[in-house]
């Protein structure tokens, strides 16, 4: 704890800071073409009645910049993970994982929680008992913008929650907000296990124990990122 205290103040420039920008297709694929891609190997596996979907399709749909199409694939591609862990890897090679992890550095630059709740649920998904996604995930630095996530949706649902007109459009703010930590919190603890200096580098030690005192964080994420 003392060594991963001592580095939690050294945040990663990794991510972006947040600011407002317009969410546009043409701000995603002006930014993803100048990312390196690995040759897929193109999987055929196809979300239960959606048989014209496969997890290319899927995968592909999550780069092409609407808000609602990224929201949808990323819902599809989890629900099978749900059916079929075993989808991990071949999700990994279409491009899953950059392309989650590129979505997660434009939703905190655009300050949009729709997104940043969506890649961080299906960053977890693809995670979880598998250590060759989490060393990717570290490797193309997914680390800093899940803590990026935390610290910044994070401020914002504690403003969110202040007294206020109680629309349900506010209700639905609050609860995308809510899920994007969780999900990136949840995700960090997945991760902690081998890449707990990673996540102190990026400042997530005091991110995630700040959010635990605001009680946006589960106390056993936290403690398996400070172990």
């Amino acid at each position: 704890f003392g060594l991963l205290a001592q580095n939690s103040m050294m945040r990663s420039n990794s991510c972006p800071p947040c600011r407002r920008a317009a969410w546009t297709a043409s701000l995603l694929s002006s930014q993803s073409t100048g990312m390196p891609k690995r040759a897929p190997k193109r999987n055929t596996a196809t979300v239960p009645h959606e048989p014209r979907q496969s997890v290319a399709d899927l995968v592909s749909s999550l780069s092409r910049g609407a808000p609602d199409l990224v929201v949808s694939a990323s819902a599809r591609l989890i629900a099978l993970l749900d059916k079929a862990a075993s989808l991990q890897d071949g999700i990994a090679r279409e491009g899953g994982l950059r392309s989650a992890v590129f979505l997660l550095k434009m939703s905190v630059a655009a300050g949009y929680q729709r997104i940043a709740s969506a890649a961080s649920q299906l960053l977890t998904h693809l995670a979880r008992d598998n250590p060759a996604n989490q060393d990717e995930i570290c490797k193309l630095e997914g680390i800093p913008c899940l803590v990026d996530v935390v610290a910044t949706f994070g401020e914002a649902s504690e403003s969110t929650c202040r007294p206020r007109s109680r629309s349900s459009s506010h209700g639905c703010e609050l609860l995308e907000i809510t899920e994007a930590v969780r999900s990136a919190a949840e995700a960090l603890g997945l991760l902690a296990a081998r890449h707990a200096r990673e996540i102190a580098r990026a400042g997530g030690v005091e991110v995630l124990l700040a959010r635990l005192a605001g009680g946006n964080c589960r106390s056993v994420v936290v403690e398996a990122v400070v172990e």
